[in-house]
This record gives structure tokens, C-alpha cells and sequence, in this order.
């Protein structure tokens, strides 16, 4: 049986972004606008060109949300966005 993890509500949940196409400004902005409670750590998607694009909607979106947006790393492989990550997303 798979045990329940708690999310202390105090702390802010890490979240990797799995394909940034069409709909990820959507999925940034609403992480970017909730940012006390959830945190952007990574982009993955196949097409080199859309991490970089995604980066750009990340900036803006932090704008908009008038905080300073956070270094997130960018991945073409989601294998090796876990691999790599020293920090394991949460969702």
C-alpha cells in the first residue's frame, strides 16, 4: 500500500512542468501567481526550442505577478529531469 505523504501547509511544494506547449502559460502563471505556496523548479518538454520559450512566459508571468522569478532548470528527457534534479519535484 502506498503511504500518504502531508504537505506541511507552511511549506512550498516543488513542481517540475512536463511539456510546455499551447496551455503550459496557463499551468505557469497559475504556479507563478501562487508562488508562497508552490514552487516552479523545472520544464521538460521533447522539442529543444519549447523549454526556452516556456523560460521567456516564466519571466513574464513573474512580472505580472510582481515577484522575482526563480532559476529553473530546463530538460528534453524527463528521465533525466529526475536524474538529475537535486531537487525532486513533488506533482
Amino acid at each position: 500500500m502506498r503511504s500518504k505523504r502531508v504537505i506541511n501547509p507552511e511549506q512550498r511544494v516543488k513542481v517540475a512542468l512536463i511539456g510546455c506547449g499551447c496551455i503550459s502559460y496557463k499551468h505557469i502563471k497559475a504556479i507563478t501567481t501562487n508562488n508562497s505556496r508552490a514552487e516552479l523548479m523545472a520544464i521538460c518538454d521533447t522539442n529543444p526550442f519549447k523549454p526556452e520559450d516556456a523560460k521567456a512566459l516564466i519571466a513574464k508571468a513573474a512580472i505580472e505577478s510582481k515577484i522575482t522569478p526563480t532559476a529553473v532548470k530546463s530538460f528534453t528527457s524527463f528521465s533525466d529531469l529526475l536524474e538529475e534534479s537535486k531537487r525532486k519535484p513533488e506533482i
